[in-house]
């Protein structure tokens, strides 16, 4: 399968109906597939009903709907891809986009943590494998395994919060799995970074993990915890372009034969393509969001700015909304 350089970042709309693709969820997608888009992410699918992050979250099931999500993608010319994740049972997202006390967030999310017992990660393990190859039934070209963030699979990564490796062995029978398949694309999304103290301590983590895989499982760079700093994951535009690019752009010196994927505030991709490695490509959310064409006005004008003001509706968690929202596209 041909490597797309440009991606949509995979999405929670919240647009769900006790866990299944709704049809307006389904429009959200093609509408944006096809649109100088090579990949589109369908974001952040829960694996079971108690690992939801909220009530508006998918979760992957047989039902039929999920392979109608996936043909709308294809058929309006993008590769179908989607993103498996889990969070600890009794996990809440906070609304703030800022922790008070990073400590407290950091206390909540070990806490959490050592509640599972290594039975708990290989159930939950191979909920994880029974998910990826009914994606892969439905239809879906590109599987991620969401590795960032705060979720279940961060804080294995996370050596301050899991210093003995509990879950290591669930992690690796996913990978494992993700590897094994020749025909399907699939990835790593991981928190490269959080601004944590141990920032390096925490990479070098990832990087023992992903390393046997390199050449079968993308990394994909997202930064932050949700609990912590949003911000670190939506950086505000103010902070400038490709804000994380540099981090993304040494990695991918660093293993020429591997491919990534980079995210944040990536205004110009057409330039950036122009001048960063060729193992490296860009995912794209919040421009998209606002206008599914943003990508075709680039290509044609190079100087167009995106839409996106910045508002933070599309963050519906977060302003105590059920779905995606954005003034400046018409639901």
């Amino acid at each position: 399968m041909k490597t797309p350089r440009l991606r949509l970042a995979p999405i929670n709309t919240g647009m769900y109906h006790n866990g299944v693709p709704t049809l307006e969820n389904i429009d959200f997608f093609a509408a944006r597939a096809g649109c100088g888009i090579g990949m589109c992410m369908v974001g952040n699918i829960a694996t079971t009903s108690v690992t939801v992050p909220n009530a508006s979250t998918g979760i992957m099931s047989d039902n039929l709907s999920w392979g109608s999500l996936a043909e709308a993608i294809r058929k309006a010319g993008s590769i179908s891809g989607i993103q498996l994740s889990a969070t600890l049972p009794g996990y809440r997202g906070q609304r703030s986009f800022v922790a008070l006390d990073t400590e407290t967030a950091m206390r909540q999310y070990k806490v959490l943590f050592d509640q599972m017992s290594e039975y708990d990660w290989q159930t939950l393990g191979d909920k994880f494998i029974q998910s990826i190859e009914l994606c892969w039934r439905h239809g879906f070209e590109h599987v991620q395994l969401h590795a960032a963030h705060g979720y279940a699979f961060s804080l294995i990564l996370d050596p301050k919060i899991n210093p003995e490796k509990h879950g290591w062995k669930a992690l690796i029978s996913i990978l494992k799995l993700l590897a094994s398949s020749n025909q399907h694309g699939t990835s790593l999304r991981v928190s490269w970074h959080t601004g944590l103290p141990y920032d390096d301590k925490r990479q070098a983590r990832i990087l023992e993990v992903w390393r046997p895989f390199i050449g079968k499982i993308e990394l994909d760079l997202s930064n932050g915890y949700y609990n912590l700093d949003k911000r670190h994951i939506y950086p505000p535009h103010q902070n400038g372009g490709a804000t994380f690019l540099n981090n993304a752009v040494s990695l991918a010196d660093e293993f020429p034969e591997a491919s990534l994927v980079v995210a944040g505030n990536m205004w110009n991709p057409y330039k950036l393509l122009e001048t960063i490695p060729s193992n490296l490509n860009i995912s794209i959310g919040r421009a998209l969001i606002a206008d599914p064409n943003y990508l075709l006005h680039q290509r044609n004008d190079k100087t167009s700015l995106m839409l996106c003001d910045d508002c933070g509706k599309c963050h519906f968690f977060s302003k105590g909304a059920k779905s995606i929202e954005c003034p400046l596209w018409p639901n």
